[in-house]
């Protein structure tokens, strides 16, 4: 009997042994099964910094294209922009960098995102402007809003801002004295990146870093911009050039 207990239990610890390598619990249910990931989210993003410190860009773009799946969305893109961004192929740095500015919102990567496209040439982040975006200020309803009934259409200037960005609260706080300056002679809007409802606009306008200020004219076409903080002097000139008489 002795002997045929410890079969039974040899049996017993044989089956369980299995079952555990199968992923099955004692009562049959599932366990959580191990997974066995070479490289974590946070070990990826570190060797990834390491090789763009090393100036390794080309092997930091395959090793992000071979681990995009264990990363953040927002940082793939971030490493990638800066890859790019040191390699000067600044249209694609700008691309990458303007989606990981809309995917983190507000989150490291994001901010980290709006510094580094600060460092790409200004022709390949400064806005539309010229006469083919007349059209966009009734593409997006708010040319109505540029004049009172029976009255001329005014000028306009559009903020385009974050919650999450400092240089933004400073600009805000300047918009609202030139604002208070100006009176009804200027239409003033603010326009937040990360609502999806704006995206559209964000993209027509070609929006990439912020604080982005776009000065309209009466007709509704961008004449100048400025990027990033740059105090009321900045916005006055803008103004200047859209407000005859100013």
């Amino acid at each position: 009997m002795k002997v045929l207990k410890f079969h039974k239990q040899l049996v017993r610890l044989v089956l369980l042994s299995v079952m555990a390598s199968l992923g099955f619990s004692i009562q049959g249910t599932m366990v959580a099964a191990k997974t066995h990931s070479p490289i974590s989210s946070v070990s990826s993003a570190s060797k990834i910094e390491a090789m763009i410190k090393a100036s390794q860009f080309d092997k930091a773009l395959d090793s992000l294209k071979a681990q995009k799946s264990r990363l953040q969305p927002a940082a793939y893109h971030y490493y990638s922009g800066v890859c790019y961004s040191r390699k000067k192929d600044y249209r694609n740095a700008r691309k990458h960098l303007r989606i990981a500015i809309r995917l983190g919102r507000g989150s490291t990567y994001s901010q980290q995102a709006n510094q580094e496209i600060m460092k790409v040439p200004a022709d390949y982040i400064k806005p539309r402007t010229g006469a083919a975006t007349r059209f966009l200020a009734s593409l997006f309803g708010f040319s109505k809003d540029r004049g009172a009934p029976g009255k001329a259409p005014t000028p306009t200037v559009i903020d385009f801002y974050a919650s999450w960005c400092q240089p933004c609260k400073k600009l805000e706080q300047d918009m609202g004295t030139i604002s208070q300056r100006y009176g009804d002679k200027v239409h003033f809007m603010r326009v937040d990146v990360d609502d999806p409802k704006n995206q559209k606009m964000v993209d027509q306008y070609e929006i990439s870093p912020i604080p982005t200020v776009i000065f309209l004219n009466a007709d509704g076409e961008v004449v100048d911009y400025a990027i990033g903080y740059s105090g009321e002097k900045s916005i006055s000139r803008g103004i200047e050039k859209i407000l005859p008489g100013a």
